[in-house]
């Protein structure tokens, strides 16, 4: 899905920052946040070094109940990329198991596939939680692996942004790059991207040439 593309991203980040800083959040972690592009993970980490452990998982859940309101008006919009439906109904005749790992809240990926209906499809969903450190690191990953029973050596992951490679480079995976966002080719294979596809219609030859291919 291009939830991405409809989601007002600048608005949210407003007012996840005067959340913060209504919260006590000290400006300098606030400045950090932003540099980051408010990946939720590094605030738990902030607060905790600073001794607002306590603070941190209320903090974090009214940042992602912000989120939540922002996506779902994204989700309104976004639509199925192209080959989607295809690429899963063939991963699921050749036995694949299928996770997805987002950033985005549980609910709305949730609601997104019963709506396109794909939620049958999948056998793992981890979104975004207090509990797993969000990609580039491996966590949701590598936790997504373990739901699935995966062997390392025969699990992929699909993504179209350098921390979605990151990731599966960090779990022990491969990694699959997708043209399907803003991250360009020369990027994904920076990232350590196995292969780069134009698109999801493509995605079966990549694996079965990949499947071929020694690690």
């Amino acid at each position: 899905m291009n939830l991405g593309s409809f989601t007002d991203w600048q608005s949210a980040r407003q007012d996840l920052i005067e959340v913060f800083l209504r919260s006590g959040v000290p400006e300098q972690v606030v400045e950090k946040l932003q540099r980051s592009g408010f990946q939720l993970i590094k605030l738990r980490d902030e607060l905790s070094a600073l001794g607002y452990a306590d603070d941190g998982l209320r903090i974090w859940e009214r940042a992602c109940e912000i989120l939540d309101e922002y996506e779902r008006a994204g989700a309104e919009r976004a639509e199925l990329l192209p080959g989607v439906r295809e690429a899963l109904n063939w991963l699921r005749t050749e036995g694949y198991g299928i996770g997805i790992v987002s950033s985005n809240g549980y609910k709305i990926v949730e609601d997104l596939l019963r709506r396109e209906g794909l939620l049958g499809f999948f056998d793992a969903i981890l979104a975004r939680s207090f509990d797993f450190r969000m990609k580039p690191y491996p966590d949701q990953v590598k936790e997504c692996m373990r739901r699935l029973g995966s062997d390392p050596e025969r699990t992929f992951l699909v993504g179209d942004t350098a921390r979605d490679i990151e990731a599966a480079r960090m779990a022990g995976i491969r990694g699959i790059g997708v043209l399907t966002g803003r991250t360009s080719a020369e990027e994904l294979l920076r990232a350590g991207a196995e292969r780069v596809i134009s698109s999801l219609r493509v995605l079966p030859s990549a694996l079965k040439e990949l499947e071929q291919t020694p690690r």
